[in-house]
């Protein structure tokens, strides 16, 4: 009995791992964006009586991960 030697299953493994990199390509971009800060704050920094306080200086704290975004 003769088998032929196909060269098939390199193909389709070449075609998995084509597949498999797009795959990733296109998932890990959305994954890394998620972990970020991003996001805007405005406003003004008043004293007691109303008045703004000029060049008031801004910490924002986040306590559970410990970053500090200072102004």
């Amino acid at each position: 009995m003769i088998v032929a030697t196909s060269s098939r299953p390199s193909t389709n493994l070449r075609r998995i791992f084509s597949r498999l990199q797009l795959a990733i390509l296109f998932v890990m971009p959305g994954m890394l964006f998620g972990q970020g800060y991003f996001g805007t704050l405005s406003g003004n920094i008043t004293d007691p009586s109303g008045a703004i306080v000029p060049g008031a200086k801004v910490t924002l704290v986040d306590q559970q991960k410990g970053y500090e975004f200072a102004s």
